[in-house]
């Protein structure tokens, strides 16, 4: 999978402006994708590895918990 964005649209990441490989990711997620790629172009300094200790309690929260994501979610759940 492969994104490739102009220097115009990298820093823009305007919506109308980039291509989507139509196979592999949707409008949506390329146009965040492309946000993403922009702020990162634009701020490499503020790119902070996570640690180890927060994926270990993120792993810890999710462990068992299985989600279908392709399933779309029940009208009637509350938000809380």
């Amino acid at each position: 999978m492969s994104l490739k964005f102009t220097e115009n649209q990298r820093s823009s990441a305007n919506a109308d402006t980039f291509d989507v490989d139509e196979d592999s990711l949707s409008y949506e997620e390329a146009f965040f994708l492309s946000l993403i790629d922009a702020d990162i172009q634009q701020n490499p300094e503020q790119l902070k590895p996570i640690p180890q200790d927060l994926l270990e309690c993120i792993n810890d929260l999710v462990k068992g918990v299985e989600v279908d994501l392709d399933s779309p979610l029940p009208l009637d759940d509350p938000i809380e």
